[in-house]
């Protein structure tokens, strides 16, 4: 009997050694380091809203991002363009180009390292590709690519002295289907807001001069969340 007791208490000690060596080889084992997710950056396609060259020898320009052109502009920023950024053109075939060749209502894609989370976001880029023509001089606004956001007829106009934007427009809005409830809309002029008319021919460029009350046009808004600013306006064909 003493010999059947000692024999279990034997192997209780035995059982309890053992698991005490697994668990100091547990505590003991390296632990896994996890994988650092490294970004190598964004590429962004979209269209070139502003353009301002400064005095370093560099520039700045407004982005509106579009991944479907069906969709609009799903984002807005503004990007720095230094003086060493790679800056190509890719129309006919692909060459180099410089901040001269950047132009207002031209398609872009833009590469940037990484993106501030601000409001608008801020980026640098480190390299552009020009997609598409000077609209000055290929005459096709951008409004051909994006849906223009609405249309209606200038009701009143009144002069602003804000840094961006110098008239604001009141709407009689007869067609916007992304908003169906909107009766009436006050949109603000960018400063470098391209200007067109429809001609029975093609489009021509205008000058706010233009503008006047009973004109049908068409809107599109550079950023739908900063005071409804205008990237874009089409005084579209008189149909009578």
């Amino acid at each position: 009997m003493f010999k059947k007791k000692a024999f279990l208490l034997l192997g209780v000690i035995a059982l309890t050694l053992v698991l005490f060596l697994a668990g100091c080889q547990f505590v003991n084992a390296p632990l896994l380091t996890p994988t650092e997710t490294k970004i190598s950056g964004f590429h962004l396609q979209g269209a070139i809203l502003y353009f301002e060259k400064l005095y370093k020898g560099d520039a700045v320009i407004h982005f509106g991002e579009i991944k479907d052109p069906a969709e609009g502009m799903i984002g807005y920023g503004f990007v720095h363009i230094p003086e060493d950024c790679e800056i190509l053109k890719r129309l006919d075939g692909e060459e180099e180009a410089s901040l001269e060749d950047l132009a207002v209502g031209q398609m872009a894609e833009i590469f940037v390292p990484e993106i501030l989370e601000s409001y608008p976001w801020q980026a640098t880029a480190t390299k552009v590709i020009i997609t598409s023509p000077d609209p000055k001089e290929s005459l096709k606004p951008l409004s051909l690519v994006l849906a223009p956001d609405f249309e209606g007829i200038i009701t009143a106009i009144h002069e602003q002295t804000e840094p961006f934007h110098s008239l604001t427009i009141t709407l009689e809005i007869t067609s916007a289907p992304k908003y169906p409830e909107l009766k009436e809309e006050t949109v603000a002029l960018d400063r470098q807001a391209l200007l067109w008319e429809e001609t029975a021919s093609g489009y021509e460029l205008i000058s706010r001069d233009a503008l006047v009350l009973g004109q049908k046009i068409s809107v599109l808004l550079k950023d739908q969340g900063l005071d409804r600013i205008v990237s874009e306006i089409i005084v579209l064909l008189n149909e009578e």
